[in-house]
């Protein structure tokens, strides 16, 4: 039998903000503060192109330290943003839940995006084709050619 801790060690639930973190190099810390700009933003990604966030801040130290091992020189650094989760619900999101190697619609997707397509492969809406999902979420696909 698992044990849970009282209600009352966890607090009431409150819709509360997330934070988000953002592993970088210093010197694109201002520009980042200033405005995400996806021109910076670089394709053949596990979601596309765009601004990559994480609930982790050691997954985004780590990704940082290795962007600053990669550029000589260069400083780590974290960026975090404390975000309104009903403002998250507003955006047109796709969610992956499991990462796991048969899953395939998240591999799928993944292999899609990889491979530099130019959209995320979204259907017609009221005569728009819409393009690209606002925010993907899910699992990192680290070692994703293991998954042919």
């Amino acid at each position: 039998m698992m044990a849970y801790p009282p209600a009352a060690t966890l607090g009431a639930w409150g819709n509360d903000d997330i934070v988000l973190y953002h592993g970088t190099l210093a010197q694109h810390v201002s520009n980042i503060l200033r405005q995400v700009s996806l021109a910076y933003a670089r394709p053949f990604k596990d979601f596309g192109p765009g601004f990559y966030t994480t609930t982790i801040q050691r997954q985004a130290e780590a990704w940082a330290w290795q962007l600053s091992a990669q550029t000589p020189g260069a400083t780590a650094a974290v960026v975090s943003f404390q975000v309104k989760r009903d403002q998250l619900a507003s955006l047109d999101a796709l969610w992956f839940v499991r990462g796991a190697a048969d899953a395939d619609d998240f591999w799928r997707f993944i292999f899609h995006c990889r491979s530099g397509m130019p959209d995320h492969g979204r259907s017609v809406t009221g005569g728009v084709r819409q393009k690209w999902y606002d925010i993907v979420v899910g699992p990192v696909a680290g070692f994703w050619r293991q998954r042919v």
